[in-house]
C-alpha cells in the first residue's frame, strides 16, 4: 500500500499506528489550519496538490459541460473555456 506525507507531516494514512490524528481532528474544537510539525515546504505541496486535484475536477466539468451544449456561441466559449483549463498545467 502506498503511503503519502499528511500534511501533518507524518508519512501515515489516518488511523494508522504512527498517526498522530492532526488530519481527522475533532471539528468541534477549534485548531490551526497546519501542524505544527509541517514545513512551508509541506504546507506549499499540499496546497498545490489541492489546486492540481480541483484544476483536474473543472477540466472535467468544462469538458462536460461543452459537451451538452448546442452549436453556437455558447459551445464555442466553452470549447475555449475548456482548452485553457485542459492547458493550465502545462505553463
Amino acid at each position: 500500500m502506498i503511503q503519502k506525507v499528511m500534511i501533518c507531516g507524518r508519512d501515515c494514512h489516518p488511523g494508522d499506528a504512527n498517526c498522530n490524528n492532526y488530519c481527522n481532528h475533532d471539528t468541534s474544537k477549534p485548531m490551526a489550519d497546519h501542524s505544527p510539525a509541517a514545513t512551508p515546504a509541506m504546507q506549499l505541496a499540499s496546497a498545490r496538490r489541492v489546486a492540481l486535484d480541483t484544476l483536474r475536477e473543472a477540466e472535467k466539468a468544462w469538458y462536460e459541460y461543452y459537451g451538452l451544449c448546442d452549436v453556437g456561441p455558447d459551445r464555442e466559449r466553452a470549447a475555449q473555456v475548456y482548452e485553457n483549463v485542459r492547458l493550465a498545467t502545462r505553463l
